[in-house]
């Protein structure tokens, strides 16, 4: 049953970032993303779903969008047991990117308790914290 679920969540998620990917799909119409973003077509020289993506092609794709926007840095953080490069991507505003590690100490704050100063303003804390989504890619 959990495999199932597990399975039905993969299969929503990627059939939603697909149909973005895609241009299926408008999200965020205010915002003005640009042009200048490279396609996962264009990256991968193949239509979403025609064949399976190789790590290497993964990873040349997330440094290509990290490259061409100051809103995406790439980050390496290991390697699996088969050699391959672990990594994320982290996607923010500009300002936010400079203050990536007062984001962190924040957090740190209040996911303990202990760390913060009996007068601390947690509302205020809060309330200065972007979302945070932690996406995790298979």
């Amino acid at each position: 049953m959990l495999t199932r679920t597990i399975a039905a969540v993969l299969t929503l998620c990627a059939s939603g970032t697909l149909a973005y990917a895609a241009g299926d799909v408008e999200f965020f119409s205010s915002s003005d993303v640009g042009t200048s973003m490279p396609s996962p077509v264009d990256a991968l020289d193949a239509a979403l779903g025609e064949r399976p993506v190789r790590h290497a092609e993964l990873v040349d794709y997330a440094k290509a969008l990290a490259d061409a926007s100051p809103r995406v840095t790439y980050s390496s953080y290991g390697r699996t047991h088969e050699g391959r490069e672990l990594f994320y991507l982290t996607v923010t505003s500009e300002e936010n990117h400079r203050r990536l590690e007062a984001i962190r100490e924040a957090n740190l704050d209040l996911a303990d308790p202990r760390r913060l100063d009996a007068d601390a303003d947690v509302d205020a804390l809060i309330n200065d914290q972007p979302a945070i989504d932690r996406g995790i890619c298979p």
